[in-house]
């Protein structure tokens, strides 16, 4: 591999261009709405033969490769030479992008904020003087951990109080695809005062019930 990559520093601009030369990045085309990734078949074939026998031998030998490997057959429906091809194009080293290094497993460089113990209690003190209807966003977020635009594009035909779920419709999600998550107790007296409270609850009431599957009233 080093004979065939060379002493010089200067002959690659970037990781791509080298990953380009050895065949290990794909080919992205698109054509209208449909969009096409392929194989480079324009490439050094003595390096790109060395780095298949790298990945190959890497898949019995690296519990990282393996799980990639694995995560690509499964979750990408790869073939096994894609998912192979997916595993050397990891060992060069990328562009640093939202706080990620490129490498078989993404690492974090900085971890997340999780509130103590104390912050949750300030934020439910906060939350105990807000209306009903801030309390049951707030309780159907945290009950189904739902993103701001899935909370906030809830409609009452979501909710199911019967069985103690709730619909996340696949338009409003990240991945577009549909879940259906419970929420606790607590949650559902919340939503059970939110449809009694105000000038006409006893149509809001009835709209939150699952007799009336066809409503779509936003939660709002």
């Amino acid at each position: 591999m080093l004979a065939e990559i060379g002493d010089d520093r200067a002959r690659f601009a970037d990781a791509r261009g080298l990953k380009a030369y050895a065949g290990a990045s794909p080919i992205t085309r698109a054509s209208g709405k449909k969009p096409s990734i392929t194989r480079r078949w324009v490439k050094n074939d003595r390096l790109n033969h060395a780095g298949y026998l790298w990945a190959f031998t890497s898949l019995t030998a690296s519990m990282g490769a393996q799980a990639h490997y694995r995560h690509r057959r499964d979750e990408h429906s790869d073939w096994h030479a894609a998912a192979q091809r997916n595993c050397r194009g990891r060992y060069t080293p990328g562009r640093r992008r939202g706080g990620y290094e490129r490498g078989l497993v993404p690492r974090l460089t900085k971890l997340p904020w999780i509130p103590t113990e104390q912050q949750w209690m300030d934020v439910l003190a906060v939350a105990a003087g807000e209306p009903v209807r801030n309390r049951v966003m707030l309780a159907l977020a945290y009950d189904a951990a739902l993103r701001r635009e899935e909370l906030c594009s809830l409609r009452t035909d979501d909710l199911d109080p019967a069985h103690r779920t709730l619909r996340v419709r696949a338009e409003t999600t990240k991945k577009r695809l549909e879940r259906v998550v419970p929420y606790s107790a607590p949650t559902a007296s919340c939503c059970r005062a939110a449809s009694r409270t105000g000038p006409g609850s006893a149509g809001r009431a009835d709209r939150c019930s699952c007799r009336n599957p066809g409503a779509t009233t936003p939660i709002r």
